[in-house]
């Protein structure tokens, strides 16, 4: 990354798709110059990875169409939360997290800030994707997966005392998922 510039870049998983592949190394070679780099990350061999999503025809579609259904009723929390799974399904996560705000600012569920949390977490905003899990057990106190993604996370931030509690819950909920 001398001077803006990326030096060989590669796809280091592949889609399964050579010509995807190809394309997305495309892309980054295309963007070139970048900005400068802020100083902390001015360092010799800096490792950037670059993670692309295809968002197929069929996927635009139903995103538009969930645009529509709000369009014609702002109101519906469903919509709003509909649209959030389609674009965190995308990795569009900046755009998952106003639609899953947006669903719980109309209609607060376990649901919806469970899957604010998850959002969180992909945007590295752990404390809030903290908040949110809480939130979903607070409506809904035997949501399995939210007390497993409030452990998960406590864990990840070396908070090993506090995750405790949450996965006791788990196998309180579910004591036979082997998969939690």
């Amino acid at each position: 990354f001398s001077n803006g510039n990326i030096n060989e870049p590669v796809v280091t998983t592949s889609s399964g798709d050579k010509t995807l592949d190809t394309i997305a190394v495309r892309a980054v070679l295309d963007s070139v110059p970048f900005t400068s780099l802020p100083q902390e990350l001015n360092r010799p061999n800096l490792t950037i990875n670059i993670d692309f999503k295809y968002v197929s025809e069929q996927d635009r579609k139903v995103i538009d169409s969930l645009k529509q259904a709000i369009q014609d009723d702002p109101s519906s929390a469903k919509s709003h939360y509909a649209l959030g799974l389609k674009y965190y399904d995308s990795s569009k996560y900046k755009e998952a997290l106003d639609s899953f705000t947006k669903a719980n600012e109309i209609d607060p569920s376990t649901y919806s800030h469970h899957a604010l949390g998850l959002t969180y977490l992909n945007l590295g905003r752990k404390q809030d994707a903290i908040d949110s899990f809480k939130e979903a057990i607070s409506i809904l106190p035997d949501n399995f997966y939210a007390h497993r993604d409030l452990g998960l996370t406590y864990n990840e931030l070396g908070q090993f005392q506090n995750a405790i509690d949450p996965f006791k819950e788990m196998i309180r909920i579910n004591p036979d998922n082997i998969h939690g």
